[in-house]
């Protein structure tokens, strides 16, 4: 798993546009940004289980509902470390299109790592108080 023959260049590249893109989304749906989270994006079709891992942290990092589409889709990327790294982004969302994410990949996944960090925030809702009669 995660395994890479480039260095961590790719990965700091990654973290570094992750940044860029954080900066320019706090400046209210700059074009840049944008163009830079789907660019983030397409490294979840990168070959190496490594870059993958970055961009799914990257886009962890960043947040926001724009993301919640690429990070659902990497919950079924073939490398565990990803999958978890994406469970885990998808945790901190308050968009509820992540959580539903979050649900659908429980009833498939396999890898306990995967099934646990996956149903961890859906365990850490605050659930409804029962009324006492």
């Amino acid at each position: 798993m995660l395994k890479s023959n480039e260095g961590g260049r790719g990965g700091i590249l990654l973290l570094v546009l992750a940044s860029v893109v954080a900066s320019g989304a706090e400046a209210n749906q700059d074009t840049k940004a944008l163009s830079s989270l789907q660019s983030l994006a397409s490294g979840l079709n990168s070959t190496n289980p490594a870059s993958r891992f970055y961009a799914v942290d990257a886009l962890g990092k960043i947040g926001g509902s724009e993301t919640v589409d690429p990070l659902a889709k990497a919950l079924h990327d073939p490398d565990a470390c990803v999958r978890i790294a994406a469970a885990k982004a998808l945790g901190r969302s308050t968009d509820p299109a992540a959580m539903t994410a979050l649900v659908d990949i429980l009833k498939a996944e396999k890898d306990a790592d995967v099934w646990s960090m996956a149903s961890k925030p859906l365990l850490d809702q605050d659930l409804p108080q029962s009324q006492s009669y």
